[in-house]
């Protein structure tokens, strides 16, 4: 008897119809979606590969990963889908920092634990439950070494746009933005209505924190919103032109 494949299923009608997706492997074990378009995908361990969508499931991009058993949960990072986890049964946690292209050995348990469930609820905070009796808890992004190759290099280890300093100000504020990976990067000032009042960054950038003044001469008093744009990564703020 052959292999029953293992299929992918979307919805866009809240469940009332699914339709099968391109899913490219026939082992697949976990799936886990930030958006309607950016998910990830892992199976078993004869396929050490993750899968990642950036268009719904429509197609599906492979990269390769450390693995060693079957893959148990993905998760992403609230408001940044760069940063990405996958713990598997072998007792290792796998972080990936650009949206699954690369990944790195975070955690690893050992004694043949497998991990049962992440529950990440920032790009620092997270919870990890194992079948060794413990449940594990981060405050910095996971790995220790890791945050501290981070600061030793002064690059950052996810993306963040900053709230302007000074607000409310007049003329002139400061915006701060991180990139922890080289991305093409916009920051863009809008006012109320949505109309664009002046384009701040745009450019490559690469991996760095970096900052920008913002001069409100000839602007209204009043809200503004700027907005960080980098990869697949964005974020707004609001300043206060306040004369």
């Amino acid at each position: 008897m052959g292999v029953i494949p293992h299929r992918l299923y979307k919805t866009t009608t809240a469940g009332t119809r699914w339709a099968v997706t391109n899913y490219p492997h026939p082992d697949l074990s976990v799936v886990a979606f930030y958006s309607p378009e950016i998910g990830m995908a892992t199976g078993k361990l004869s396929d050490q590969t993750v899968y990642r969508t950036l268009d719904g499931g429509t197609t599906w991009e492979s990269f390769p990963s450390p693995r060693t058993g079957w893959g148990m949960d993905i998760e992403f990072a609230p408001g940044d889908p760069s940063m990405i986890w996958i713990a598997d049964e072998s007792g290792q946690v796998f972080f990936s920092a650009d949206t699954g292209g690369t990944w790195t050995v975070q955690l690893s348990v050992g004694g043949n634990h497998q991990l049962r469930d992440l529950a990440i609820v920032s790009p620092t905070h997270g919870w990890l439950l194992g079948d060794d009796g413990r449940v594990y808890r981060s405050s910095n992004g996971g790995d220790p070494p890791v945050a501290v190759r981070g600061e030793a290099s002064g690059l950052p280890h996810a993306f963040a746009l900053e709230q302007n300093y000074p607000n409310p100000f007049n003329p002139e504020t400061v915006v701060r933005y991180r990139v922890p990976v080289a991305s093409d990067v916009k920051l863009v000032v809008y006012d109320l209505l949505g109309r664009e009042v002046t384009m701040m960054v745009n450019d490559r950038k690469e991996a760095g924190s970096y900052e920008v003044k913002f001069d409100g001469t000839g602007l209204a008093s009043g809200v503004y919103f700027y907005r960080l744009q980098a990869g697949y990564f964005m974020q707004t703020q609001k300043l206060i032109l306040l004369r």
